[in-house]
């Protein structure tokens, strides 16, 4: 699966791995079981509702996800944040 990142994506992950270098481990980790297994229950893929409805989410950490979308490509990531950041 090829996965494109949003100039967005981008700023806020540069944002979450400033002052934690591990936790660029960790999502780098969990982005290879995305992409070898996008339905493992590790990762507690999710569509959103409302007028997210083309959105789709998945856990990196207790508090950290990545939103994305399908796109003919593969996915594009839109954003990273806690959960109370991205939702």
């Amino acid at each position: 699966m090829r996965i494109f990142l949003s100039s967005s994506y981008i700023r806020a992950y540069k944002r979450k791995i400033r002052k934690n270098s591990q936790r660029a481990v960790t999502i780098k980790e969990k982005i290879k079981v995305f992409q070898t297994n996008p339905t493992n229950p590790i990762l507690s893929l999710h569509k959103l509702k409302d007028e997210k409805q083309d959105v789709w989410s998945f856990s990196l950490e207790r508090n950290l996800r990545i939103l994305f979308v399908h796109i003919p490509e593969g996915v594009l990531f839109i954003h990273i944040g806690t959960h109370d950041e991205v939702y």
